[in-house]
């Protein structure tokens, strides 16, 4: 796309404006060729595909119509407003933990250091979530990032995991059958509370 000059597509977090209609929507994946792998995609003579196009978008207006509405609807906490066929970041939004979960989730590019720091973040803000929810930090709730690679828990994960049974005052170490992979990380086990 960026050889011929088309127009890439519009993203409402990135545009200027901060919205996206249904209308640049449709052009933007006609334009890409989007659809055009897809299994099922009716075409007429021309190669055009607009009712699949069309139906697509549907679809996605309608799932951004739904998470607005779960997240309190026009007056919630969701950054987004739908109004029509536009959808469009609310002012001074942009920094809202929503927005950041978003940006992860899409994030693609697993060995780039933002990447890395934004995982990081995640965690961190997951821990805290989960901390709230439990009660804390006014209780006697406490809790830890175990994720790999460590930064306030030991890097090893027998060390990690002998600290983390002591702080949870649940024995002072591991079992000592504790797997004894070179790769074991973390062990699928990020938070605890």
């Amino acid at each position: 796309m960026a050889e011929t000059g088309e127009a890439r597509p519009r993203v409402a977090l990135t545009s200027g404006e901060h919205r996206v209609s249904r209308t640049s929507l449709l052009q933007d994946l006609g334009i890409s060729g989007t659809l055009d792998a897809q299994e099922g995609t009716d075409t007429d003579e021309d190669g055009d595909s607009d009712s699949t196009l069309e139906s697509v978008v549907d679809g996605v207006f309608a799932e951004l119509d739904d998470r607005a509405k779960s997240c309190g609807g026009e007056n919630g906490i969701h950054p987004f407003s739908l109004t029509g066929s536009v959808f469009e970041l609310k002012p001074d939004r942009e920094r809202s933990i929503y927005v950041f979960l978003v940006l992860i989730a899409l994030w693609s590019e697993e060995n780039d250091l933002v990447f890395k720091l934004g995982v990081k973040l995640f965690e961190d803000l997951s821990t805290e979530a989960a901390k709230r929810y439990f009660g804390g930090p006014d209780t006697s709730v406490h809790s830890r990032v175990f994720a790999f690679p460590r930064r306030v828990l030991p890097a090893g994960f027998g060390a990690a995991l002998d600290q983390l049974c002591r702080e949870i005052a649940d024995g002072v170490s591991s079992k000592a059958d504790q797997p004894k992979s070179a790769n074991q990380k973390d062990a699928k086990l990020d938070a605890v509370v």
